[in-house]
Order: structure tokens, then C-alpha cells, then sequence
């Protein structure tokens, strides 16, 4: 099976520490087509959630293989302008983010803070940027998260940048 490397670092609940998680790219897949919708908003619009689905898990399995237990980028993905580039490592970020929400926190669905702000009312911490994400675990904590998509080792500068983002609710 694939492994995602993963860094834990500062976050309250889980050890600092390097380790790989063994993912499933069917697990990315499923990630991808739930990631910042509720479970009842995955068809809240009929044929375009459909649409939606489709290009979601082609930005995944038309961007990833496996190979060596490793997941790997297509020759489409490793050749394709900077902006279509951007907008497949922008989908696989927020599924990894979604799966390993699920894997380490018990948190199987990440809310879209920008679409669901109005029904989750968060409290912000100050002004600025704000995370991407936020889920409620089976444990009933909720957790903040801000998704990247990388094609390269983040900075120490990026972290606290993530860190300061993700803090703002």
C-alpha cells in the first residue's frame, strides 16, 4: 500500500515526529469527492455535483500513481502548465488533508469554512487569513485545518505562516 511521508509538528493532540501513513489511493479519491461539502450537500445540486465529483477524482487518479509504495505524479502531472499544475496539487492537497484528518484525528469530513462560515459560526482569533477547513471528530472535538498542496519540502517560514493561519479560529 502507498505511503504519504508525514510531519507532525506543534499540533496539540498528536506527538511531534516523522512517520508514513499508509494511504489508499481509493481513500484519496473518496477524499476528494467529500472534502469541504456535507454529507447532504454532496448532491445539493443534482447534475452539477455530479460534474463536480467527476473532476475531482480525475484531478486525483489522472495526477497520482502508484508506484514502490509511494505515490507518484503522472507524466500529465510532472508536464502540465504552471496554472493547471497549481489547480491538480491544490485537489490532491485537500484530499491528503482530508484523509489524514480521518487517519490521525477520527475526523471523516472537513467543512468548507467559506461555504459553511453562516452555519458554524466560528469565533476568529484576529484578522487576516483564515484555514480552510474545519471538522467535528467522532470524539465531538473540533479541529482547524489549513490544506496545502506541495510539490516541494515547505519552508520553516511556510509552517509558522500554516501555523498562524490555521490558529485564527
Amino acid at each position: 500500500m502507498p505511503k504519504i511521508p508525514v510531519k507532525v509538528r506543534n499540533f496539540k493532540v498528536l506527538a511531534n515526529g516523522d512517520k508514513e501513513e499508509p494511504v489508499r489511493l481509493e481513500a484519496l479519491v473518496k477524499a476528494a469527492i467529500a472534502v469541504g461539502r456535507a454529507k447532504e450537500d454532496i448532491t445539493k445540486y443534482g447534475a452539477d455535483s455530479k460534474w463536480e465529483k467527476l473532476g475531482r477524482v480525475a484531478a486525483i487518479r489522472a495526477g497520482l500513481y502508484v508506484h514502490n509504495d509511494r505515490f507518484c505524479r503522472t507524466d500529465l502531472y510532472r508536464n502540465e502548465s504552471k496554472t493547471d499544475m497549481g489547480n491538480r496539487t491544490y485537489a490532491i492537497g485537500n484530499a491528503v488533508c482530508a484523509v489524514l484528518a480521518d487517519y490521525f484525528l477520527r475526523t471523516p469530513w472537513l467543512l468548507s469554512l467559506d461555504v459553511y462560515e453562516k452555519k458554524l459560526k466560528p469565533t476568529y482569533a484576529k484578522a487576516g487569513k483564515r484555514p480552510d477547513y474545519l471538522g467535528k471528530s467522532a470524539n465531538r472535538r473540533w479541529f482547524v485545518f489549513e490544506s496545502k498542496g506541495r510539490t516541494n519540502a515547505p519552508s520553516a517560514d511556510d509552517w509558522k505562516e500554516w501555523k498562524e493561519q490555521s490558529s485564527a479560529v
